[in-house]
């Protein structure tokens, strides 16, 4: 991943990650938090949302009306959308304690790239 990107990624400064509709499918979302959840170099503060249609489509989306990256931008917009009550509060640590929890649903935001 390091080697695709214009800067040095760092796992404990992921602030979101992206799965696509796809890996939720084939993978399942219990497996792969569970996964990532393990991870020790991973913190637990991450939201994760899922991407209708290709992730990499998303990511490599140019923002016209501001100066930030894609990640920096859709941080900022998910931290937005549930300060202002548009979604519920969520992240990694959250959505494994709904996930395990009885009688809870577990929430993830859903975006995709508008045409």
């Amino acid at each position: 991943m390091s080697e695709k990107s214009p800067f040095p990624v760092v796992m404990g400064q992921v602030l979101v990650i992206l799965v696509s509709e796809k890996l939720k499918k084939e993978v399942g979302m219990i497996d792969l938090m569970n996964y990532i959840y393990r991870d020790p170099i991973i913190g637990s503060r991450q939201v994760f949302a899922i991407v209708g249609g290709e992730v990499e489509e998303l990511l490599y989306t140019k923002m016209n009306q501001t100066n930030l990256n894609i990640g920096v931008y859709l941080s900022d917009l998910l931290a937005q959308n549930m300060r202002n009550g548009n979604e519920p509060v969520t992240n990694q640590h959250i959505f494994m304690n709904q996930m395990m929890a009885k009688g809870v649903d577990a929430y993830l935001p859903y975006k995709k790239k508008n045409k």
